[in-house]
């Protein structure tokens, strides 16, 4: 009985977006378990996590960043999780919370900083002048501009080398 309830109160808060999206309810909870995971953690690590998990976890990243509920930090590891999944929905999924006015500033700042790694190899002035269009917001300023600096930095096939977490979550206390 207690299982039921489990499950009933699991569709009507977060089961109907996986099934909408025809997304596994194991694979969501075993890579919902992986993200929750507390301490500091490479960012690496976690997605090496992920990718033993499944094939495909952009879709699951996309939910469990949007899932009410749940921890910003778990939330904010999701979304900086995506840029190694680039896909055009992804991009179209950053681009939608970077600009997303009422969206946690943290959650925006990792957006910028996913979307940057993930994207700015593939075109350049795309991503160059999609982020610039939010230099003008000073909760943005600041991160648009690092992020820029450190994937140009990087160079090609470089903008993926071990951002680490906690460095990013330091410079989100900074603020």
């Amino acid at each position: 009985m207690k299982s039921f309830i489990t499950f009933i109160i699991f569709f009507l808060i977060g089961g109907n977006a996986l099934w909408s999206q025809g997304l596994d309810s194991s694979t969501y909870s075993r890579l919902k378990s992986v993200i929750l995971q507390t301490g500091h953690q490479q960012i690496e690590d976690l997605r090496t996590q992920v990718d033993q998990i499944t094939s495909d976890p952009a879709p699951y990243l996309k939910v469990i960043s949007g899932e009410s509920g749940i921890r910003i930090y778990a939330k904010e590891r999701a979304i900086l999780l995506l840029q190694f999944y680039p896909t055009e929905e992804t991009e179209t999924f950053l681009q939608q919370k970077i600009g997303d006015d009422a969206a946690p500033k943290s959650l925006r700042n990792f957006a910028v900083r996913s979307y940057a790694n993930g994207f700015y190899w593939r075109n350049q002035s795309k991503v160059e002048g999609f982020l610039k269009e939010f230099r003008s917001e000073s909760t943005l300023r600041s991160t648009v501009d690092r992020s820029l600096e450190d994937v140009k930095s990087k160079g090609p096939g470089k903008s993926f080398q071990k951002p680490k977490l906690e460095d990013l979550q330091k410079q989100k206390k900074d603020r």
